[in-house]
């Protein structure tokens, strides 16, 4: 985490409750999100990432509800754009690919809602790839590697995953 911030000249940032306070999102929204979870979850649909934003990127319609908590491991802000990055270990947990997706829609969609007309982007991030057969561990193969990780296919497209030297060359 730390050379991911020396790299993108960034920080973590926390938008819970007992840090700089929970965003918020509109009831829509939120029905939009476990809309998506429920159907990935039940393998109805397959990630789709413009899909999915035109689900949560949305005009404030309805009430405006507090956000679930999240954080950003590295939080990007510049003049048109707002990046956030999940930083995984390269195994994590069996069944964690739900609830890390569920996050960052949530955290998209809340920080749609905080920075008016500013680009929103959310991707999930592995330092490394240990399928990679080759000595160069900056190679990688993302969809042997997503195949690997149970679940990450089922709710995440490629475009949403940074993976190995992919990673680094985004944070520099």
């Amino acid at each position: 985490e730390s050379v991911a911030h020396i790299l993108s000249d960034s920080g973590k940032r926390e938008f819970t409750s007992g840090r700089t306070g929970t965003l918020t999102i509109t009831d829509e929204q939120q029905n939009n999100i476990t809309k998506i979870i429920t159907n990935l979850s039940n393998a109805i649909t397959t990630p789709n990432l413009s899909t999915e934003d035109s689900r949560i990127f949305i005009p404030d319609r309805g009430d405006i509800i507090n956000a679930l908590d999240f954080a950003a491991d590295v939080f990007i802000q510049d003049d048109d754009e707002i990046v956030g990055i999940e930083l995984k270990s390269v195994r994590p947990n069996s069944g964690e690919m739900r609830g890390e997706k569920e996050k960052i829609l949530n955290g998209k969609a809340a920080l749609y809602r905080k920075y008016p007309g500013k680009n929103i982007k959310f991707f999930i991030g592995f330092p490394f790839d240990p399928t990679s057969s080759c000595d160069n561990q900056t190679q990688c193969d993302k969809s042997q590697f997503m195949h690997s990780i149970i679940n990450l296919n089922k709710f995440f497209s490629q475009e949403e995953v940074l993976l190995s030297s992919e990673l680094w060359d985004y944070l520099s």
